[in-house]
């Protein structure tokens, strides 16, 4: 099989020779190698992505159709669902799109911060090669919330109206929902310019355009099309929608699925009826519905299981679970990542916040979760309020003071906006949908005011220690649901006698 793959691989590049093919710049082949060495989106061992690293890198310079051969041969996954038939594509450009801006928040990197390496942490998630490009202020960068078919209206949003060739860059990150185009120099463009095109939430956009703005990028833009992000929410109530026209659902749960899927095989209390997932839905989402029995109040219940490939950030998650929201639904979980603004709240514990706050408002829900008569792999807490930040590089000192002085204890980017979706939902139809949140802690921002310093953060993870937390959230979150089936038929069964 090896020698058939090199043969192929032979013939492409043969074939390369005899086509026009575009030089990839070498900045590009540089994130490539750093995302196939960090990713989890694809199945190998550290030393092949080492190796696969190191053949790459020996390629260069490289053009498009020889790379696009080398990826079909070594990640064939990768090459078949995300680069397009020819790298190099032209755009006609008529006019402007209706965007609306969106401005990066100002980060003084010479003050306290929740991230104790700013830099560093913008490098991993922006790429090594582009970190390069903007240090020597090489390229214009344009990010946007938005829809990767209506390229042409984004670029007429930083060029005049004419043809204009791109290059859309070979990137992991397009499993995720994101996808990056390059304008090289041509008549027109003076300066290259790097497109990001991210899904359509408004913090998703700060969070990027923000990074870009810490690496001094000398000319940056970001905006949100309101029409992608509205194509999005009906994509995302037809996935439901499919869903719910074959099965009822009870809860909902969204996060940390492989423990999920872990706890319901293994537990002994629960026997499962019936299974079904949905999958390949739009946004990269799956569905898998479960029928479980609780084998000691013999009560059935009915359990989805939501997940997407691609990134749900901020208010993409409120809207996932927005089109789940129905008068028959008992329950949304959402198990999700935070920081720790408390002292005694560390790393790999488990937060099990009460109530939510978001900028400017008290969610009027509170956590239907109970932790009581668990043995934890995990050190849990039971905070008294969780609250919502755009991004951890919103963490200076001026923000972490602000909501510390508010008593909140736990952050992270979507919950409390799950939350006041759904107390809106109850609120509007006079129903009571239970929610339920618990979170792994994966980084404490409150040591960067007191200047201690911890061998964990978002960068550097214990993937043992993640684990163990994620099966302990997961161990609470479906105990609760057990506890409130319980209590109903203990109702039901006292109205009967």
């Amino acid at each position: 099989m090896t020698r058939l793959r090199q043969a192929l691989f032979s013939m492409l590049l043969l074939l390369s020779l005899s086509l026009k093919a575009e030089l990839i710049p070498d900045f590009i082949i540089e994130d490539l190698s750093h995302e196939i060495l960090e990713a989890d989106t694809i199945s190998l061992t550290q030393e092949q992505r080492v190796f696969l690293v190191s053949e790459l890198v020996k390629m260069k310079p490289v053009d498009s159709i020889r790379l696009k051969a080398f990826l079909q041969m070594n990640l064939p996954s990768f090459a078949s669902a995300h680069l397009r038939a020819d790298l190099l594509q032209e755009a006609a450009v008529t006019g402007r799109a209706q965007m609306v801006t969106i401005r990066p928040v100002q980060i003084d990197e010479n003050k306290a911060h929740a991230l104790a390496d700013i830099p560093t942490y913008a490098k991993n998630r922006i790429g090594p090669g582009t970190f390069q490009q903007m240090s020597q202020d090489r390229m214009k960068v344009f990010v946007v919330g938005g829809d990767n078919t209506q390229l042409p209206h984004y670029i007429s949003q930083i060029t005049k109206t004419g043809r204009y060739k791109y290059l859309e860059i070979p990137s992991l990150y397009k499993a995720w929902g994101i996808t990056k185009y390059l304008l090289p120099r041509q008549p027109g463009v003076t300066v290259p310019i790097m497109i990001w095109v991210v899904p359509p939430a408004m913090r998703y956009v700060r969070h990027y355009t923000t990074l870009f703005q810490t690496l001094n990028c000398f000319d940056c833009e970001a905006a949100l099309d309101p029409q992608a992000a509205h194509r999005y929410e009906l994509m995302a109530r037809a996935n439901v929608q499919k869903v719910l026209s074959e099965r009822a659902i009870d809860y909902v749960a969204f996060g940390y699925e492989k423990a999920w899927l872990k706890e319901i095989e293994t537990n002994s209390n629960l026997e499962i009826l019936d299974r079904k997932e949905f999958s390949k839905l739009e946004l990269g989402a799956s569905i898998k519905v479960y029928q479980l029995k609780d084998k000691i109040t013999k009560k059935s219940f009915t359990l989805s299981l939501f997940s997407s490939d691609q990134t749900v950030w901020g208010e993409l998650a409120a809207l996932h679970l927005k089109a789940f929201l129905n008068p028959n639904l008992k329950g949304v979980l959402f198990l999700g990542s935070a920081g720790s603004l408390n002292e005694k709240i560390n790393p790999y514990d488990v937060s099990v916040p009460q109530k939510f706050l978001r900028p400017g408002l008290k969610v009027h829900i509170e956590n239907f979760l109970d932790p009581a008569n668990l043995d934890p792999k995990s050190t849990v807490h039971r905070p008294a309020h969780h609250g919502n930040t755009f991004s951890p590089i919103e963490q200076n000192r001026k923000y972490l003071v602000s909501v510390i002085n508010k008593d909140i204890q736990t952050i992270d980017v979507e919950q409390s906006l799950v939350a006041e979706e759904i107390q809106r939902y109850n609120t509007i139809n006079n129903t009571k949908i239970l929610f339920g949140a618990v979170n792994v802690i994966t980084d404490k921002p409150y040591s960067s005011l007191t200047g201690d310093t911890s061998d964990h953060d978002l960068d550097r993870l214990d993937l043992e220690k993640k684990q163990r937390a994620r099966e302990t959230s997961v161990a609470i979150a479906l105990n609760s649901i057990l506890k409130v089936e319980s209590k109903q038929t203990a109702i039901r069964c006292g109205r009967l006698y």
